[in-house]
């Protein structure tokens, strides 16, 4: 006579996720709570949907009274019936059982990445790559059992960092690459496992890595002169090795090469202001076009230098506000007429005046002795306003330029 048996249903993982692997697993009992011996009966395990049909059949041996039934491509949410039969054999008598399967949805998620610092990494320099896992309401996730890895290549694919089982706390996850990377291009990408309750998500970002340092090179079809980078007078031509970052480069609005003068006209690579602002992150070459200045028909011009310890101060930009306040060295157009000049250097000021023809250049030099300035102040720059001409003069009217 066959021994009575039953059997009991559950679940691995308990809380089984959508579309994800688990198993249906029991045991087939006697009635003294002990499992059944060696058997050649299987039992088969279907599954059915809420309308009752079949969406997955599959049968298992019973091992030590156990078996373990995978249902590898997972099912999607929603509430399903398990029947479980143990087909029997001769020395044991068949059963069956039934379960209710609920599979919950995910609550979808997405995936930030940034870095620390935000921006200007420099090569060889620490990189914190950071991020937050995110819920669609914009919050992030709670607690997990799902994990973070971080994977970093370069330009050609191959992995130079990756960090696992980042797990993410309030959300956040975080990995530091202490020695930083070689400068160039990198591609990371974030990768959440996922948990019972959370979708697995992918996030991906640039991440370029700077060189610590650049070369700048300045060349103009007209050489002998200074522009200035960062303040610093700097000769044209010009290249040097800097710290990558920003840098503010003046030209001067305009050159006297003898009798010329040449005005400035554009940087090589489109810009029409003598003032630019670079950022250097690698090597880096400018250029300057300067046109040789035609003169006005009826006008005059009136050139006005400054000289610091009997060496002309040619640093900086010419034009500092309108035609009436400007840096020297300059060279102004002005109608017929009588002029006063004031050009001031440190508290100093001096004072010249000429008379310009038209059609005639009347140069006034101006010079001045080094002053010794305190720790802490800056050297001032010298600047030259003019006080009179023909238009002013002549009944008030407005001076062209």
């Amino acid at each position: 006579m066959s021994i009575v048996t039953h059997l009991n249903i559950y679940y691995y993982p308990p809380t089984v996720p959508e579309r994800t692997l688990f198993y249906i697993r029991g045991n087939v009992w006697k009635p003294d709570g002990t499992v059944i011996g060696p058997t050649s009966a299987l039992v088969s395990v279907t599954v059915r949907d809420a309308g009752g049909a079949i969406i997955f059949q599959d049968s298992d041996t019973v091992y030590n009274g156990y078996y373990s039934t995978p249902v590898s491509a997972g099912l999607p949410a929603g509430s399903y019936a398990v029947q479980v039969s143990y087909a029997g054999d001769s020395a044991y008598a068949p059963c069956s059982a039934t379960s209710t399967l609920t599979i919950k949805a995910y609550v979808t998620t997405h995936l930030s990445i940034y870095f620390s610092p935000a921006t200007g990494i420099l090569e060889g320099t620490s990189i914190g790559v950071r991020g937050n896992v995110w819920q669609p309401d914009e919050t992030v996730i709670g607690p997990t059992a799902g994990t973070v890895a971080v994977t970093i290549k370069d330009q050609s694919g191959a992995t130079v960092y990756s960090a696992t089982g980042l797990v993410p706390y309030n959300g956040y996850y975080t990995t530091t690459l202490a020695a930083g990377l070689p400068k160039g291009s990198y591609s990371v990408q974030a990768d959440y496992t996922g948990d019972s309750v959370y979708s697995p998500c992918t996030g991906t970002a640039p991440l370029p890595v700077l060189p610590s340092s650049a070369t700048l090179s300045i060349s103009c079809n007209l050489s002998g002169f200074n522009v200035t980078v960062n303040g610093a007078a700097k000769a044209v031509p010009y290249s040097e090795a800097l710290p990558t970052g920003s840098y503010v480069i003046v030209a001067p609005s305009n050159l006297i090469v003898g009798s010329d003068t040449y005005n400035f006209t554009s940087w090589g690579d489109g810009p029409t202001t003598p003032t630019r602002t670079i950022a250097l992150a690698a090597d880096t070459s400018l250029s300057l076009l300067y046109q040789l200045q035609t003169p006005v028909p009826g006008r005059g011009t009136l050139e006005v230098h400054a000289f610091l310890d009997q060496q002309e101060v040619t640093a900086g930009g010419l034009v500092v506000e309108t035609g009436e306040q400007f840096q020297t060295p300059a060279s102004l157009p002005e109608d017929a007429g009588s002029y006063t000049v004031k050009v001031t250097h440190g508290s100093e000021t001096k004072q010249l005046s000429a008379t310009v023809a038209s059609e005639q250049t009347v140069r006034l030099d101006f010079q001045f002795t080094t002053v010794t300035i305190p720790p802490g102040l800056a050297p001032v720059i010298l600047v030259g306003v003019i006080l009179g001409g023909a238009a002013i003069l002549g009944g008030g009217g407005k001076k062209k330029r």
